[in-house]
């Protein structure tokens, strides 16, 4: 003898069981979109702080060649928006006697790379170059 349709031991799927799939299903899509979203600003933040630091590479490659090396600050601005700022001041050692380099001198370069919202990339390099190539030229 069959059940009959409109018993409880009838084969199927009542409404509750379907709506609680339904609000499993979301959650797990709900999650699924999150690590997703997440995962795609984090690859763009990487990227911008990438482009920065290869800006700023390039920026003190330029030093002494397209910038001039001499003592002082300069700033700029970066074409996808952000500044950069390149300080350049003679190297010193707090506490120790200047060394005894004849014809050369030596700068300490500072640049800084902002582009907001991240925090500011910043190189520090030293450079000892020859006095000819410092001083300026004599006037004929």
């Amino acid at each position: 003898m069959r059940p009959a349709q409109d018993s409880p031991s009838a084969p199927g799927f009542t409404l509750i069981e379907i709506l609680v799939a339904l609000v499993i299903l979301a959650v797990i899509l709900a999650v699924f979109a999150q690590v997703l979203s997440g995962s795609v600003l984090s690859s763009r933040r990487i990227d911008a702080e990438t482009q920065a630091l290869l800006v700023a590479r390039s920026t003190m490659e330029r030093i002494g060649r397209d910038l001039p090396l001499q003592p002082g600050a300069t700033s700029g601005k970066l074409a996808g928006g952000g500044r950069w700022s390149l300080r350049i001041s003679p190297a010193t050692v707090a506490g120790r006697p200047p060394a005894n380099l004849t014809g050369v001198t030596t700068y300490l370069i500072v640049l800084t790379v902002t582009k907001p919202p991240f925090s500011p990339i910043t190189l520090t390099s030293l450079r000892i170059v020859p006095l000819a190539a410092t001083a300026p030229e004599p006037a004929l």
